[in-house]
């Protein structure tokens, strides 16, 4: 049986409480406030994906542990959360910082962090999981290299952009994704 770690459950109880509070919304095109249209879109091997019949998240929302937790969800259709979508958790004791390269891998680069928690997670047209691992946690064959930046973050959005490669399994033979080009622009919603 897998195990999933606490960061990951508690992602998955954000992700509820997002679709709930983002349940209200008025029918036809994306989410919106002030004229702006919320959005999740990066490439899938080159293919691009604009998501934004969901596109909301959270930025350092304490868990129980003291760890802040920053969410981006996006979804093609706020009626189907188990196909296309696309999760990105960041996890940290530290507060997380607009500006700052957030990676799944270790790292000793100026203006790059890797936190407690780094995930990309795209769930496919077929409702296929396919997750970024961190290097600690991968096999061999695996390529950790998540980056995640949130460039701005206002009392209403969080604006940022996203790349890595995702696996079906954490094994490095296993079918595989390159994300590129990630872009994100979401309502905030704590």
């Amino acid at each position: 049986m897998k195990r999933f770690p606490l960061s990951r459950l508690l992602m998955l109880a954000i992700i509820a409480c997002i679709l709930a509070t983002m349940g209200c919304k008025k029918s036809g095109g994306g989410s919106s406030a002030g004229g702006n249209s919320y959005y999740v879109k990066f490439k899938v091997d080159g293919v691009l994906k604009t998501y934004s019949g969901l596109a909301a998240g959270t930025f350092n929302l304490v868990d129980g542990n003291g760890d802040n937790g920053c969410l981006v969800t996006g979804g093609k259709d706020l009626s189907v959360s188990d196909k296309n979508t696309m999760d990105i958790l960041v996890s940290d004791p530290t507060a997380i910082a607009a500006n700052i390269t957030y990676t799944n891998y270790a790292t000793t680069t100026a203006g790059q962090v890797k936190p407690k928690d780094a995930y990309i997670n795209y769930l496919d047209e077929s409702g296929v999981l396919f997750s970024a691992w961190p290097d600690d946690v991968s096999t061999p064959g695996v390529i950790s290299d998540a980056k995640i930046v949130f460039t701005s973050v206002t009392s209403t959005s969080i604006k940022g952009n996203f790349s890595g490669t995702v696996y079906k399994e954490i094994d490095g033979s296993s079918p595989k994704h390159s994300i590129t080009e990630g872009e994100f622009f979401i309502h905030k919603i704590n």
